[in-house]
């Protein structure tokens, strides 16, 4: 959960900024499934 934008851009690095959005998007869709896995876990 420490994952943030600023580490995924760093990370990738050079990359076309009209681009991010794709790299970005990826982190909230990462974030939102370990919650929900962890609801999901927790309601077991």
């Amino acid at each position: 959960m420490k994952l943030n934008r600023n580490k995924v851009l760093i990370k990738i690095g050079k990359f076309p900024k009209e681009s991010y959005h794709c790299a970005l998007l990826t982190v909230n869709t990462v974030k939102e499934a370990i919650k929900k896995y962890r609801k999901k876990d927790v309601k077991g």
